[in-house]
C-alpha cells in the first residue's frame, strides 16, 4: 500500500470520513472506492468528490441544463447509425438539436450526485426528444429499463 493511501486510510479511521478523487483514463468520473485494511477489523470507505466538483476544476463549463433523461439502445435493432452518421455507443446522447446542437460535448449526472452517466456527445435525436429532454445510450435493453426516467444536470463542455 503506498504512503498516500496509507495516510488516507489512517485519516479515515481517525475521522470516519475522507474525501478522495479518483481519475480514470477514459475521463474523470467520481468513483466510490472501498479499501479494506490488512487487519480484517479495519474497514474504511473513501468517497470521491462529486463529479461536478471535479469537472469544475478540470474543464471549462458553458451552459448548464436541468433535463429529463430517458435511455435507449440499439441492441434489438439492425439500425445502429445516429442522426449525425456515427454508430450509437455508450457516450452518445440524443438531443433536441435546437437546444443542444449536434457535436456538443457534455457531462451528465444527477442533481444530487447519486448517479453519473459521464461524458457524452450530442449525436442523435428522437421523435420524443423535445426541449430539455435527452436520451442516453446504453448497451442493453435491460440497462435502459433499469435506468427508466431520471432528472439530470447537463454541463456543456466548451
Amino acid at each position: 500500500m503506498n504512503a498516500a493511501l496509507s495516510a488516507l486510510l489512517f485519516i479515515s479511521i481517525a475521522s470516519s470520513s475522507v474525501t478522495f478523487c479518483v481519475a480514470q483514463s477514459s475521463g474523470i468520473k467520481a468513483n466510490h472506492l472501498e479499501i479494506i485494511a490488512e487487519s480484517a477489523a479495519v474497514q474504511c470507505t473513501i468517497a470521491a468528490n462529486t463529479a461536478s466538483d471535479i469537472l469544475k476544476r478540470t474543464a471549462e463549463v458553458g451552459d448548464i441544463f436541468n433535463v429529463s433523461c430517458t435511455a435507449y439502445t440499439t441492441e434489438r435493432t439492425d439500425d445502429k447509425i445516429t442522426a449525425t452518421g456515427t454508430i450509437a455507443k455508450v457516450g452518445t446522447a440524443a438531443v433536441d438539436p435546437r437546444i443542444i446542437p449536434y457535436g456538443t460535448k457534455m457531462y451528465i449526472e444527477s442533481a444530487d450526485g447519486s448517479w453519473i452517466y459521464g461524458y457524452a456527445i450530442a449525436e442523435d435525436c428522437g421523435g420524443g426528444i423535445k426541449g430539455n429532454k435527452i436520451d442516453l445510450f446504453f448497451d442493453t435493453y435491460d440497462e435502459c429499463i433499469q435506468f427508466g426516467v431520471r432528472k439530470a444536470v447537463v454541463y456543456i463542455i466548451k
